[in-house]
């Protein structure tokens, strides 16, 4: 390196330029596949369709990857970060226990990626210590609709704006334009309590994320979770029995009293008019379970995963009597129901984040703050609504 130009100014002056995260794979020489994690991707023509990354020449990744004519760039995930430090360490099958999947020209597809770019290699130019690896792109596609993994400043995290909104799907375009309209009253009520705001919707048997703003906003926009109790009570709670039934009996068989318990549960929800889960710490464990099964890449076993995980480490939902012993009340979340003009519900809209347990009177004063939103988001799609019925 020059002189003039210290590696360590080098490094702190360009950390600032914050990059996205990939994982190039390859099958090379039809051995064992192998991957490297890689901050340097870049598009370089769309006529005809290159793209390039720039590995450093000392990486014994590359050094595994480069006899490969051909090689797949997968695009991560925030949810992924622990995906990509397997894929960064030295370990000698970081492939073991994946779900991954060929893509055209063999090389693994990995599961949960939020893109992937297939190429055969055109051309490798000297570069210094790195090498510029230019790939012709032969396919390519979207994945899982959440935010990437970012690269600041010597570590890992995820891109936000103040609100997030999932990706255009065909059997959510209706929920999705519901769900933009929701934008500013979710984005003012995160601002207003400092919490993590999200709007979910029911989608047939499955709960989705559609939506979401605050200070730490939540990275699985687009995630699908059964609709199973105890979670997503406001889905259930004012739908047809049949929906009702469903969302216990898709728990599986579960024994008499443990229904019944569901059942009074979800007649609370009805005359509460929200929902809440208690014990945070059951909550980090719920959702640690629901971010292996998603990096599973929803494979046949992750929603037996999820249900399972529902089963075992689901919050307190909805219990008669919300304060502990201490008199204060540990929410994980409240999520309260914005209404069709019908009164069946439209989009659920949810806090998490609470830095500490509540007394009563401030947990009054957000479910006031809550239900207030949820007026004002179903008086402004009631006259959507009245043209356009999302199921």
């Amino acid at each position: 390196m020059s002189e003039a130009i210290g590696q360590g100014d080098f490094r702190r002056v360009l950390g600032n330029f914050p990059t996205g995260v990939a994982v190039v794979t390859a099958i090379p020489d039809a051995e064992e596949p192998a991957g490297m994690v890689v901050g340097s991707f870049t598009s370089v023509s769309l006529d005809p369709p290159l793209v390039a990354y720039l590995p450093a020449k000392t990486s014994s990744s590359y050094r595994r990857l480069a006899p490969a004519r051909s090689f797949c760039v997968n695009f991560l995930g925030a949810h992924q970060e622990a995906l990509c430090r397997v894929f960064a360490s030295k370990a000698v099958d970081k492939f073991a226990g994946l779900d991954w999947t060929p893509a055209p020209s063999g090389s693994p597809i990995l599961p949960g990626v939020i893109g992937w770019v297939d190429c055969e290699v055109e051309t490798v130019h000297d570069a210094g210590d790195h090498d510029i690896v230019v790939g012709r792109v032969r396919a390519l596609s979207t994945g899982s609709d959440v935010a990437p993994l970012v690269f600041f400043r010597g570590g890992y995290g995820r891109f936000s704006t103040s609100s997030l909104i999932a990706g255009s799907e065909p059997d959510l375009l209706a929920h999705l334009k519901l769900a933009d309209m929701a934008r500013p009253h979710i984005e003012e009520l995160a601002r207003r309590l400092q919490l993590c705001v999200s709007v979910t919707v029911r989608s047939g048997n499955e709960i989705v994320i559609l939506a979401s703003a605050g200070p730490t906003p939540i990275s699985r926009l687009g995630e699908r979770l059964p609709v199973a109790a105890p979670m997503g009570a406001i889905h259930a709670a004012w739908e047809s029995p049949d929906v009702a039934r469903a969302w216990i009996a898709n728990l599986g068989e579960i024994e008499a009293a443990r229904a019944e318990h569901h059942r009074a549960s979800l007649e609370r929800v009805r005359q509460r008019g929200w929902s809440v889960g208690l014990d945070r710490s059951r909550q980090r464990m719920l959702e640690a379970a629901m971010a292996e099964a998603l990096r599973r890449g929803h494979s046949s076993g992750a929603l037996e995963t999820v249900r399972q995980a529902l089963t075992d480490r689901a919050m307190v939902h909805d219990p008669e009597d919300l304060a502990g012993d201490d008199g204060l009340v540990e929410a994980a979340v409240i999520t309260a129901p914005v209404r069709k003009p019908s009164g069946q519900t439209a989009l659920g809209i949810s806090l998490t984040g609470f830095p500490s347990s509540l007394d009563p009177a401030a947990f009054d004063r957000i479910v006031a703050a809550l239900l207030a939103t949820c007026d004002a988001v179903s008086a402004e799609i009631a006259p959507y609504l009245k043209g356009s019925s999302p199921a």
